[in-house]
């Protein structure tokens, strides 16, 4: 009985803990994500609001800035349980490998 208790409580922490991770790993995505849509916006509408300014530093800018937010988002938005990617949605219920469950908040 002790033996259960004792399994299931480190079982509890252990899953609050990973929740806690995933959790953290969501607000840095959006975090990352909402200044790189500006930025791909920016880009896509460069010729109207840099024509004059010249495009070439600011496109390549704004590309880098792109490239970084992609890296980050590879290595950020991974399973906190087996560090599997957790694909392009933003709110998965699931990890698609391990199959450990996250809590929608």
């Amino acid at each position: 009985m002790t033996v259960v208790r004792v399994t299931k409580r480190f079982a509890d922490k252990r899953g609050a803990r990973l929740e806690a991770r995933f959790i953290q790993m969501r607000r840095r995505q959006i975090a990352v994500l909402v200044p790189a849509g500006g930025a791909l916006l920016l880009l896509g509408r460069s010729r109207d609001y840099l024509g004059e300014i010249g495009i070439g530093p600011t496109v390549f800018g704004i590309a880098f800035l792109l490239v970084i937010a992609a890296g980050f988002s590879w290595a950020n938005w991974r399973c906190p349980a087996c560090k599997t990617s957790l694909g392009m949605r933003l709110n998965p219920d699931r990890c698609p490998r391990c199959e450990k469950r996250f809590k929608a908040r």
